[in-house]
């Protein structure tokens, strides 16, 4: 971006977030923010990022549950130190997606998630991820040309609220790999940024997800798995990969201390510390 801008600005300009939620969650902070968090929330983030970045029903899903935020097209991420804030038009679409439905033909939801409370009108949705005790809220955001028609979803009303783990849910959590602190940092960097798209359009992560949902084909995102210190990403198209990398270890919102360690014309491979990810695109 030319000139001088706030950081709030430069990270709002990048997520899409509006500038009053971007400058409340850098507050004091010497950087954009995005990846200030606490433990727990790094842990959730880790995990929203294997559930949401795998589509394509291979064997490395956890164990066959399915997180399917497309019913949104665009999302924008918000990220808290405590909390992950989620921006849509359609809060109650995909505050009933995030619940958890234990059916033994179709497992959906996050895992260990529970709901707290909502706006009666169903502005807002505060979510518990009991396994790592940290928080997810969905809000409601005009988008263009878009109005906002929020509800609670009965979906919501009927939820158990019990913060005992399900068996179905106990199964799919133990079915994470391992994962270095350091790889669990880039994956939590990569889910806030599925949202991010460059201001002066030389490259795109949420434009594309959203164009893939209007279209009605394929998300870019294929899979995502690994163990230990080493990751990777398999995208639909090169468009992707280059995004990804470029929010990634960009100056302007990319992780701290991420570096891009190879490139070459469909893959790029990403360090932080002394993890990878490997971002692979097709041919």
């Amino acid at each position: 971006m030319s000139g001088w801008v706030s950081v709030s600005a430069q990270r709002s300009a990048y997520t899409g977030e509006p500038l009053s939620r971007a400058s409340a969650a850098v507050g004091d902070l010497a950087g954009h923010g995005l990846d200030f968090c606490s433990a727990g929330q790094r842990r959730f983030r880790a995990l929203l990022a294997l559930l949401a970045c795998n589509s394509d029903g291979t064997e490395n899903q956890l164990t066959r549950w399915q997180l399917d935020w497309s019913v949104a097209g665009r999302i924008v991420y918000s990220p808290e130190q405590h909390a992950l804030v989620v921006l849509t038009p359609i809060p109650h679409l995909l505050a009933s997606a995030a619940l958890v439905h234990p059916d033994p033909v179709r497992r959906q939801g996050l895992p260990g998630l529970r709901p707290l409370n909502a706006h009666p009108d169903g502005l807002w949705f505060r979510l518990r991820h009991v396994p790592t005790r940290t928080l997810l809220r969905i809000e409601a955001v005009e988008s263009e040309g878009t109005a906002v028609h929020p509800q609670v979803p009965i979906a919501w009303e009927i939820a158990s609220r019990s913060w005992e783990i399900l068996p179905e849910e106990d199964v799919a959590l133990r079915s994470v790999p391992p994962m270095h602190v350091d790889a669990e940092q880039l994956m939590a960097a990569v889910v806030v940024r599925l949202g991010s798209d460059d201001p002066e359009g030389r490259w795109h992560v949420g434009a594309t997800l959203a164009r893939a949902h209007q279209r009605g084909t394929p998300s870019p995102l294929r899979s995502l798995w690994g163990r230990g210190r080493h990751w990777q990403l398999v995208c639909r198209d090169r468009a992707t990969v280059t995004g990804l990398c470029s929010a990634l270890t960009g100056a302007e919102i990319g992780l701290a201390g991420a570096v891009l360690l190879e490139r070459t014309r469909s893959t790029a491979l990403i360090g932080h510390r002394e993890a990878t990810l490997r971002l692979v695109g097709p041919g």
